[in-house]
Order: C-alpha cells, then sequence, then structure tokens
C-alpha cells in the first residue's frame, strides 16, 4: 500500500540545486513529485503550465485554417439560411 502526503514546502533555487527552506520528515529513498511556482512573478498566478515552444509542433494541423467562419455560423444557427 502506497502513503500519499502532500504538503506545500518553499524552496530557494541556488546553485542548480533547490535548498528546503524547511526540512522535511520522509522516509529515506522517498519518491516527491514537485511542481515549481515562481514566486513574485505574473506567471506564478496563471492555472495554464508553460511548455517549451517545440512542444507546440504536435499541435500543428490539429485545426485547419481558412472558411468562412460568419457562413458556417450562419448554416448552424439560421434554420431560414440558405
Amino acid at each position: 500500500m502506497t502513503t500519499l502526503y502532500s504538503s506545500q514546502i518553499q524552496a530557494v533555487y541556488e546553485k542548480g540545486r533547490l535548498r528546503l527552506l524547511k526540512p522535511i520528515d520522509l522516509p529515506e529513498g522517498a519518491k516527491v513529485s514537485i511542481t515549481i511556482h515562481t514566486a513574485g512573478s505574473k506567471e506564478s498566478n496563471l492555472a495554464t503550465p508553460f511548455l517549451p515552444a517545440n512542444h507546440l509542433d504536435a499541435l500543428l494541423n490539429l485545426v485547419s485554417v481558412g472558411g468562412d467562419a460568419l457562413a458556417d455560423s450562419e448554416a448552424v444557427y439560421d434554420e431560414d439560411w440558405a
């Protein structure tokens, strides 16, 4: 059985490492998951995660570009539209 432990811990990034501001009591070898929120920046208030630009490549060609949005919406919502 896996015991889940959840807590918000503050840390400082120094010389390529995270230094915890308060020690935490975990068993030796415990696996942890880390989510980074940078304090004091506008990005930390957003719900959408930031991804590198190359992740956008997977989204290309999912939606075709072109057509007439007005005509399309009229066709869907106006019964008398021809």
